[in-house]
């Protein structure tokens, strides 16, 4: 679920130091718009957010709401055949309309999805809420290399917001698991707040092709 991932910022291009000229052009560069949403509600840039340890998603980009002003997070799910797109079409659809269901202060947002069967590698494509300070895990070696220990009260804070989160999943109906929580898969907006992200769960069928296997939140049937 990912929403995000470790968001490491990928610029487009190299820069030289001191050539604003050619800082100038990167930045441009990175701003470009690649491609829209069917609703032109979203906009993706060329620039790339790193998601690292996040499951199943191949390639995130940031991207802006053209409704709110805000940077999301355009991620993409490729199939490498239509055929195993097409089989698993209803699955996908189930999958990610739970996704959007979920509303919590301390859950990365869902925002949309919709697939694209037209393209050469036929995709999923999802807009989540973009974490600006990346995952917990990478705060946590940049805090160490810094030699700043983080306080008890943090911990304590960071905790109570994640068991905030786990509880209003385990209370849906049905009641939900995370089945992937882990440091990568916890994040941090500058101003403290914790949200708990997922990926998807990709795996191989028997001639090696991608399928989905779900959500890293499962429903307890």
């Amino acid at each position: 679920m990912v929403s995000s991932g470790e968001t490491e910022r990928a610029a487009a291009g190299k820069t030289s130091i001191g050539d604003d000229g050619a800082s100038d052009s990167d930045a441009d560069a990175a701003e470009e718009i690649l491609e829209e949403s069917p609703d032109k509600r979203w906009s993706k840039r060329r620039e790339q957010v790193k998601q690292r340890d996040v499951p199943g998603i191949d390639v995130a980009y940031l991207a802006m709401d053209n409704e709110t002003g805000n940077e999301v997070v355009w991620n993409e799910v490729q199939f490498s055949e239509r055929k195993n797109f097409r089989a698993q079409e209803e699955k996908i659809n189930a999958v990610f309309d739970n996704l959007t269901q979920l509303v919590h202060t301390n859950l990365v947002k869902f925002h949309k999805y919709w697939t694209d069967s037209k393209s050469e590698k036929p995709r999923i494509i999802f807009i989540t809420e973009y974490m600006s300070s990346g995952s917990m895990s990478a705060f946590l070696q940049r805090t160490r290399k810094a030699g700043s220990p983080l306080s008890i009260k943090a911990w304590k804070k960071w905790t109570t917001q994640i068991l905030s989160a786990l509880n209003y999943l385990h209370s849906s109906d049905p009641p939900i698991i995370h089945g992937n929580l882990t440091c990568n898969t916890v994040f941090i907006q500058q101003n403290g707040l914790i949200k708990i992200g997922c990926g998807i769960s990709m795996c191989k069928d028997g001639s090696g092709q991608n399928i989905l296997g779900g959500c890293s939140l499962w429903d307890l049937q």
